[in-house]
């Protein structure tokens, strides 16, 4: 019977919180927990050049989501999910790891995101794609919790803004401050034309400092949209 205990409470977890605010409200609250921010590497882009996006998500203290990769089944995983337009091809999405902590609604600990965390998704620009401007329309799916609430499941949007110019154009990439520095364990995706060299790749990981790059495809770069 000690294995139902986790559903068990969480059921009645989320039903208490249910009852103490209208569906509306709940969802409305579920939303201000969690600020996203998006930033692409380079902006313009080239034909056939790739790129990374990073949605930064700031959690307010007191709060948690599921990491992606979730301890249980029936646990709601963050997602970030991005509705390319055509010419835009998407390679990887790369979420980090969590953090086990330990919940009253559970006997083991859950694998969540607290504080800021950062989602990245890796695409190619197609050799025949549209010159000009394009929007990417991209969310991030998460629940909130406390060690005592449960809020419903949202659906953040946001929508990035990207230009596909012709060879020879010139990339802006700054990095923003609030990418630096963090440890980010994923695979490398530093480009050859960043300078100075301060990803320091080991084992597939990266050690993200904070990058000047020059060129196409510098990781990160300035912040374009967010809520």
């Amino acid at each position: 019977m000690k294995s139902f205990r986790p559903l068990v409470a969480l059921a009645a977890f989320l039903c208490s919180a249910a009852l103490c605010l209208p569906a509306q409200d709940a969802s409305q609250r579920a939303r201000q927990i969690v600020h996203p921010s998006a930033y692409l590497s380079a902006n313009p882009v080239h034909r056939g050049a790739s790129l990374q996006l990073a949605l930064v998500a700031v959690i307010a203290k007191g709060f948690h989501v599921n990491a992606n990769k979730t301890s249980d089944e029936f646990l709601i995983p963050t997602t970030l999910d991005a509705q390319l337009p055509a010419g835009l091809r998407s390679l990887q999405t790369i979420y980090p790891p969590g953090k086990l902590k330990n919940l009253s609604f559970s006997d083991k600990p859950v694998n969540v995101y607290d504080g800021t965390v950062t989602l990245f998704l890796k695409m190619q620009v197609a050799q025949d794609a549209p010159l000009g401007p394009i929007q990417i329309p991209l969310s991030i799916r998460y629940q909130a919790c406390s060690d005592t609430t449960c809020l419903p499941p949202v659906r953040l949007p946001l929508t990035l803004s990207l230009t596909v110019a012709p060879a020879g154009s010139v990339s802006r990439a700054q990095p923003p401050e609030i990418l630096g520095p963090r440890w980010f364990p994923l695979p490398c995706l530093l480009p050859r034309k960043a300078h100075p060299p301060l990803c320091l790749c080991c084992s597939f990981s990266c050690l993200l400092l904070g990058i000047t790059a020059k060129g196409e495809g510098g990781w990160p770069s300035e912040k374009l949209s967010g809520v």
